[in-house]
């Protein structure tokens, strides 16, 4: 049943819409992290509903709804994926102190692509162990749990650090720092 390159890349042509049109929505948000949380949720949404239409793709596959429903489901995916990421930059970029802005976003992204590539790499060595016929469809469920888990277990805290408010996330000054600085001369400098 596969799919050549040349159909995949014209499939993707609609969803380049959605990476035009969710940022151009998502920059006037001001809950980022509430945001992050319904793209969570809709990424759940889609995955199940992407799962259950590529079990039945042997009888659907020569139809004439397959790939209209196929581009739809892409389009939905894309714009779950976008709504998660534009929210996530959005709330660094909110988050970050002025001063060390750039440094900060960078360290913010860094530390997301670790946990996305840790997790990436986590569930294709998992499939390795599982039955051939059946990967797919035990990690979708695999994941939709775990992300179940994982959103019922951080939606509070989620909510907590969107509320916030932005000199919280500050770096504050170190107070009461005594150096000591000794010279040749012995003598004692004290810098409060």
């Amino acid at each position: 049943y596969g799919i050549t390159p040349d159909t995949i890349a014209l499939i993707n042509i609609p969803s380049l819409a959605i990476h035009i049109l969710v940022p151009l929505f998502m920059s006037q948000i001001q809950r980022h992290l509430q945001w992050f949380s319904y793209g969570y949720i809709f990424r759940l949404i889609t995955a199940i509903v992407l799962a259950i239409y590529i079990y039945f793709i042997p009888d659907i596959v020569h139809r004439s709804y397959f790939y209209p429903v196929l581009i739809i489901l892409f389009c939905m995916n894309q714009a779950a994926v976008y709504i998660m990421v534009v929210s996530r930059v959005g709330f660094s970029a909110r988050i970050s102190e002025p001063q060390i802005a750039g440094t900060y976003m960078t360290l913010l992204s860094t530390i997301s692509n670790l946990g996305q590539s840790f997790m990436s790499t986590l569930v294709l060595y998992i499939a390795s162990w599982l039955p051939a016929s059946h990967v797919y469809s035990i990690e979708v469920t695999g994941c939709v749990l775990l992300g179940l888990i994982w959103i019922r277990l951080f939606w509070r805290k989620l909510k907590h650090l969107d509320s916030l408010p932005v000199e919280e996330w500050y770096l504050k000054p170190l107070s009461d720092v005594n150096i000591t600085v000794y010279y040749e001369s012995r003598e004692t400098f004290k810098c409060n």
